[in-house]
């Protein structure tokens, strides 16, 4: 079984992801915010009222990513805050 990498599965779903992740870049460029952060702001939007904790677990993110993505959306004035 000689195939070549560009053959294979895995190549063609790393390529894609790949791909996937660079078109994120460039549509979230204009409003000056990474992927990571779209999916925290997301979920925001969804879910009033949530926990670093809980807004951790259903983003699939560690706490401390949570945190510093909050830190630096609110910096960018991108976060709504809670009083």
């Amino acid at each position: 079984m000689n195939e070549s990498l560009d053959d294979t599965l895995g190549f063609a779903i790393a390529q894609t992801g790949r791909n996937l992740n660079h078109l994120m870049f460039a549509l979230l460029k204009p409003f000056d915010i990474t992927p990571e952060q779209w999916v925290v702001l997301k979920r925001l939007g969804e879910h009033n009222e949530i926990s670093q904790k809980d807004l951790a677990s259903i983003s699939q993110k560690k706490s401390n990513h949570i945190d510093k993505n909050s830190r630096s959306a609110n910096r960018q004035g991108v976060s709504p805050k809670k009083r």
